[in-house]
């Protein structure tokens, strides 16, 4: 379908930002009561001012607006009719009802609990899993690069980072720890002993460095592998008190060597690693089969993500068990949004497979 998005706010955030929504469509234009933006564009594609519909061919429109006049606008002003209107509210109360039903009979106790929570606020990423959350204030260094302080230290964010919250003039950002806390699904260390005092870690996927940060002063090297370049100045800042042990790669981590992307096993070059958490985007299962020496002869400590496509938690567990690592999940369940793919499937995700030998 061709369709138009009204709305230029969060919820718009939100609508793109879950692609699994409209990867079938074609969207054709951006609209907006606020005169302000109209002639400008987003994605490249223009934002228009209400009146300019009656001149666009679409089929349908998607308020991602909780302004409950735009829908009268729509059918009394411009004659859209009532069948080419969808708001992202009834959108997202049909796939928390598809997804209620499909997992309504399920005996897994974890997953009833989840229903229930969905019957009662909608669907989340993280399904029952809400923990008391930490505001940070953000501040700006002298060249005006905004940064965090968490234990002591400085996580620097890129200037253009939207930040959530703001009071008194000041701006925060809502914790930025809070995939990382009991029982979350999304725990990278379920045991601090993971990390011990003196170990070689690895952190792919680092972003802003949130989990390096924390474990950076016992570890004696670090590996941070972060591809997108919105990041690597700011791990480089963030990192700079200890630039002595801590390496930045800026590769996608991969199978294969090429221009843009490296082998776990051609980074490490046979160095002794004790800990390997992975949080790339879906990329996790090329990732390890890049990383078969390094896990052959070490005894690593893994944190893999597998929420991010269908299968991956099945097809890490395979690889992992091959290579002699006993292998358990993360607890709970992972509604993963982002996923293209995820509203044809509409399935429950592991967020976490732990690995390691076991000797």
């Amino acid at each position: 379908m061709k369709i138009v998005i009204w709305g230029m706010g969060y919820l718009m955030q939100t609508y793109i930002d879950r692609k699994g929504l409209y990867k079938n469509d074609d969207i054709v234009a951006f609209v907006d009561n606020n005169s302000l933006l109209w002639g400008k564009s987003f994605l490249d594609i223009p934002i228009l001012a209400p009146a300019e519909l009656r001149e666009k061919e679409f089929d349908c429109v998607i308020i991602c607006s909780t302004d409950l006049s735009i829908k009268k606008q729509l059918i009394n002003d411009l004659k859209v009719g009532m069948h080419r209107i969808k708001s992202i509210v009834e959108i997202e109360e049909y796939y928390t009802k598809k997804l209620i039903d499909k997992y309504k009979k399920s005996k897994d106790e974890e997953i009833q609990g989840i229903v229930a929570n969905y019957k009662r606020n909608g669907v989340s990423v993280f399904g029952n899993y809400f923990p008391e959350l930490t505001d940070y204030e953000v501040y700006r260094d002298e060249d005006n690069h905004p940064y965090v302080i968490y234990e002591g230290k400085r996580i620097y964010y890129p200037d253009t980072y939207r930040f959530f919250g703001r009071r008194n003039g000041k701006e925060y950002i809502t914790d930025i720890m809070y995939e990382q806390k009991e029982n979350s699904p999304h725990l990278y260390v379920m045991d601090e002993n993971s990390i011990l005092p003196g170990a070689v870690v690895v952190d792919a996927g680092a972003c802003e460095g949130n989990f390096a940060i924390r474990f950076v002063e016992q570890a004696s090297k670090m590996y941070l592998i972060e591809s997108n370049p919105l990041w690597i100045e700011c791990l480089e800042k963030t990192f700079r008190p200890f630039k002595d042990k801590v390496i930045i790669c800026d590769k996608q981590l991969a199978r294969y060597d090429s221009m843009s992307s490296i082998t776990l096993d051609s980074l490490l070059k046979n160095q002794k690693i004790d800990f390997l958490k992975m949080d790339i985007e879906g990329s996790e299962i090329d990732a390890l089969l890049g990383a078969r020496n390094t896990l052959l002869d070490n005894n690593v400590n893994c944190a893999i993500c597998c929420y991010h496509k269908m299968n991956d938690e099945e097809n890490i567990r395979f690889i992992l068990d091959s290579l002699g690592y006993q292998t358990d999940t993360s607890k709970g369940y992972m509604f993963f949004w982002y996923d293209e793919n995820i509203y044809d499937t509409l399935d429950l995700r592991k967020g976490i497979v732990y690995a390691s030998k076991g000797i």
